[in-house]
């Protein structure tokens, strides 16, 4: 099932249209596709205080006599990075800041206009424990990186990997790595 869409336009269209593609589509828990049925908008608080829809649920109903399993699938915007707070972009610029040889202070810093780096370790955490996926992702996996200058020898694995991500595959950034993927960069 396809889990990030471009805009919201383009997700209300799959999701108004679900009866539609019944054939193609299967509950992940119970392997039905007749029970899907249009659930809650998700929403994401923003700086200023107010909610913005960054998603929607789907529901394999189990009531009024259907037959599905009672699991609920949230679909996203490809800008949106499920489990974080922060947006796509502002991992891609992290990235590609740290590419670029910069600290992880100051690449924490052009990301996201804030001084103190403790979600910057809570990141590349969580990216370490990705390095498989995004390994199975490139077609050959070569030291082809610039020579990094990062004392770290797991950020110099990082980066070589999340370079050869970007530049020997089809994925261009976080968004388009999601896109493709149907899966969560981090």
């Amino acid at each position: 099932m396809k889990k990030f869409f471009n805009d919201l336009s383009s997700l209300q269209l799959f999701v108004r249209n679900i009866d539609l593609q019944r054939d193609h589509l299967h509950c992940e828990q119970c392997s039905s596709g007749d029970f899907f049925v249009a659930h809650d908008f998700i929403y994401k608080k923003q700086h200023n205080g107010l909610k913005k829809i960054v998603g929607q649920r789907l529901f394999c109903s189990n009531r009024y006599g259907r037959k599905g399993c009672g699991s609920t699938f949230r679909l996203y915007l490809a800008t949106i990075v499920p489990t974080l707070r922060y947006t796509a972009l502002n991992i891609s610029l992290f990235l590609k800041s740290l590419l670029d040889n910069n600290s992880i202070q100051k690449a924490y810093n052009v990301a996201t206009n804030r001084d103190d780096p403790r979600n910057a370790y809570r990141w590349l955490n969580k990216l370490y424990h990705s390095l498989s996926r995004y390994r199975v992702s490139i077609k050959r996996f070569t030291e082809t990186a610039p020579q990094q200058m990062h004392r770290r020898k797991l950020l110099r694995i990082l980066l070589s990997t999340i370079y050869d991500l970007f530049n020997t595959t089809e994925y261009y950034s976080c968004t388009h790595y999601q896109q493709i993927v149907q899966e969560g960069f981090i």
